[in-house]
């Protein structure tokens, strides 16, 4: 016997549909608690369902796979249940491996899924055939590849999945692509971006911007080849590590190749090694090893004694190259986090996520929402240039230590300021550690003499940190400790708003997606 939807199954996926993933964390936790209490077989394995999506957004891919492979042992071992809810778990688990590398076993999840597929709705069972497409991608197979996804294709009603439609149409771009039928190429990836850019979905316009970008390179037309490069880094940008890495590599891949093009083969061996190097940390081995075979090559010529920028086979208009200059140093200082402090890297990460959103409630004009985009993200890269195991040993630093690490702000904007990073951004970073009350740093500024992008960072990083370890209803606690003192109390107000569903008229219903 199933039981009514749980209030916390409901809040929940409340929030996972807005992107408030550590609600929705603590929600469905506390849903799974309530379902073992009771006994309820079937939500236990729908919140393990759940839980693991949530995980799995969050960058957590192994946690992820540990909660939906607890899932399938409830199947294993007599649970009852839904066929959508068996399809759901195969298809999640196939995507586990997927992103794992483990292609062979990714390939077996699915083909138990699509035994009951034909039980489902046609929109889940269109997902398991998404997630094989994605898997004969990754197998560089691409008649196989296309026809899982010309099989999604015929499930799906037009108006309801227009999105999945322009991802499964950028992959079938994408086939035509590695196929060398440019042409074909070109009108499924445009039709692809056309309707993403219809349906504003700029997150999911990376991919296709992406290979829009190597379609324009195999063209010859460097130029656009960099504009739509840039692009794809740009909506990118949001999620690079804990969902977009891959695609990431295939962007870095695309610049080292048109800096080749160019001469400059100092540029195109810095980012054919982060390409590699990401593909590498996606377990994308087919890919890893195509770009270190051009790593190679780039060396024996250097061995041969040919210079790094001599003679260049092809030019690029100066306004591209800026642009690839500077989300080629974006993503520069994102490794310098990372090769630190890992862990500083993804929290900065949900950080920028959670500042967006009260950004957006705030009503930032465009080029405000860039630049607090990129300074939640990059607002602790002063720490780079501080010794990690003193900023370790945080709890017992001496005075002057201390001091040191309180001037990380100043470190921030004076790394920022050797690059072209709008002076907006600088600024944020200086001073996201300023309190409302006047007794921060690093000049003490106090109430609206703070910048506002810095007062909006210094509210979702508190969040975050608090969140990460302690959960959502201690972050949220902390904040309203926190309000009037050191965060800004109508941004801690808006924010706290931001998680309550009756503050939203709006609840949206639907199937639990990975």
């Amino acid at each position: 016997m199933l039981c009514a939807k749980s209030d916390l199954q409901a809040r929940g996926l409340w929030a996972w549909q807005r992107g408030l993933y550590l609600l929705a964390l603590e929600s469905w936790n506390g849903w799974r608690e309530e379902a073992r209490r009771s006994g309820d077989k079937v939500a236990e394995l729908r919140s393990l369902n759940a839980l693991g999506c949530v995980q799995f957004q969050l960058g957590r891919v192994q946690r992820a796979h540990a909660l939906w492979e607890e899932a399938y042992a409830m199947f294993e071992a007599g649970a009852a249940g839904e066929p959508s809810d068996r399809v759901k778990v195969m298809s999640n688990l196939a995507l586990a491996y997927f992103h794992m590398g483990r292609m062979e076993d990714a390939q077996r999840y699915l083909q138990v899924a699509r035994t009951n597929a034909a039980e489902v709705e046609p929109e889940l069972w269109a997902h398991v055939e998404h997630v094989a497409c994605n898997v004969w991608l990754a197998l560089e197979q691409w008649c196989e590849a296309e026809a899982a996804a010309q099989r999604a294709l015929a499930l799906l009603d037009e108006t309801a999945h227009a999105a999945r439609i322009a991802q499964l149409t950028s992959n079938i771009g994408l086939t035509h692509l590695e196929r060398g039928n440019l042409r074909c190429a070109r009108h499924h990836l445009e039709f692809a971006r056309e309707l993403l850019e219809k349906l504003g979905m700029e997150e999911e316009l990376g991919y296709t911007y992406c290979e829009l970008g190597r379609l324009h390179y195999l063209m010859g037309d460097l130029n656009q080849a960099a504009y739509y490069g840039s692009e794809a880094l740009r909506v990118l940008w949001s999620n690079v590590v804990t969902m977009h890495k891959s695609e990431v590599a295939r962007v870095s891949e695309l610049f080292g190749s048109i800096a080749l093009a160019t001469g400059d083969r100092h540029t195109a061996l810095m980012d054919l090694q982060r390409a590699s190097t990401y593909f590498a940390q996606s377990s994308l081995w087919h890919e890893w090893s195509r770009v270190n075979r051009q790593l190679d090559e780039l060396v024996r010529q250097r061995g041969r004694g040919q210079g790094w920028g001599d003679g260049a086979a092809a030019t690029i208009h100066p306004e591209s190259k800026e642009r690839l200059r500077y989300f080629t140093t974006l993503l520069d200082l994102l490794d310098s986090i990372e090769s630190l402090y890992p862990d500083m890297r993804q929290k900065a990460e949900l950080t920028g996520r959670y500042a967006l959103r009260l950004g957006d409630l705030h009503g930032l004009t465009p080029a405000e929402r860039e630049a607090l985009q990129h300074a939640a993200k990059l607002h602790d890269i002063g720490m780079t240039s501080l010794d990690p195991e003193l900023v370790q040993r945080d709890q017992h630093l001496t005075p002057v230590a201390r001091d040191r690490v309180q001037a990380h702000p100043l470190f921030g904007e004076k790394i920022l300021g050797l690059f072209p990073v709008p002076a907006l951004c600088r600024e944020a970073v200086k001073h996201h550690h300023e309190r409302y009350d006047g007794l921060g740093f690093p000049d003490g500024l106090a109430g609206d003499e703070i910048p506002l992008l810095s007062r909006i960072i210094a509210v979702a990083a508190t969040y975050v940190s608090y969140g990460l370890e302690l959960g959502h209803t201690a972050a949220m606690e902390e904040l309203a400790a926190r309000r009037g003192r050191h965060l800004d109390p109508q941004l801690v107000d808006a924010f706290l708003r931001m998680h309550d569903p009756a503050q939203d008229p709006v609840v949206a219903g639907g199937p639990l997606r990975s």
